[in-house]
């Protein structure tokens, strides 16, 4: 009886000079640590929000610009219906290819969207040409339309970069890219809409490694955004995927719905 006595006047001065540890309410500090669930969707789904940009699925289209719609057709058309069918189907990524309405012609004037390259000797832009800025200013009016949409553009450029650079803001692009540090964990969908920076732009070009204009502009097959390193996660569909190696991030396969070559 004395020990039950002698136990009992031991908790009560624990309990009484606060030696003690007080309980913890574990269900209520899990629940504050959760992030808040979006009311509204990104890019279509709720869901969405709270996932990292490399860990959503994005549809694209390839050569986007090259269509029967836009005056481009056989050897280098790729589709029939042009940007507006094709935001208007569920697309929200874009491969385009930027060149010199004429070979030797270098101006920030004469970028054109032609699909192919110069290894023939002259431009691809002789097969048909769309012009860049218009373009390009017909996808920042969608991006502006759809603020909850994040888009994806993959350029395959053979212009100067200042000049494609000019490109990107005569069309008002360049303010909405987002711009991503290298091995850096990637924001999920709703902080690049917070930051309303919802444009993640891949740009393949050769060069000069040191060669950089711009905030997120840089050459030797560098991204524009996004990091080449996280770029194999960032999975496209419609039969497109992205692979990554040193300082280069590159189309590996085209879309589905291609009817020509690259």
């Amino acid at each position: 009886m004395r020990g039950v006595s002698t136990a009992v006047l031991l908790t009560l001065l624990l309990l009484s000079s606060g030696c003690t540890a007080p309980a913890t309410d574990t269900v209520s500090s899990n629940k504050s640590q959760e992030p808040e669930t979006p009311t509204e969707p990104c890019n279509g789904l709720i869901i969405l929000c709270l996932r990292t940009y490399d860990n959503v699925t994005f549809p694209e289209t390839h050569n986007s610009f090259s269509t029967h719609q836009d005056g481009i057709y056989y050897p280098a058309s790729n589709h029939q219906t042009g940007l507006d069918a094709q935001w208007n189907a569920g697309m929200r990524a874009f491969m385009v290819d930027t060149h010199y309405e004429t070979l030797g012609d270098e101006q920030i004037e004469t970028v054109r969207l032609c699909h192919g390259d110069d290894s023939r000797g002259f431009s691809p832009c002789a097969y048909g040409t769309v012009d860049s800025v218009d373009w390009f200013s017909n996808l920042r009016g969608k991006i502006d339309q759809n603020p909850r949409d994040i888009v994806t553009l993959l350029v395959e450029n053979y212009v100067q970069p200042d000049h494609l650079k000019a490109v990107f803001e005569l069309s008002g692009l360049y303010e909405k890219d987002y711009y991503h540090e290298l091995n850096t964990p990637w924001p999920t969908l709703l902080e690049l809409i917070e930051q309303n920076t919802t444009l993640v732009v891949f740009w393949e070009q050769g060069g000069p490694r040191e060669a950089i204009v711009g905030r997120s502009f840089a050459t030797s097959g560098s991204v524009v955004g996004p990091a080449a390193a996280a770029a194999a996660s960032g999975r496209l569909t419609d039969g497109v995927s992205l692979s990554a190696s040193p300082g280069l991030a590159r189309e590996t396969a085209r879309s589905g719905s291609s009817s020509s070559g690259a």
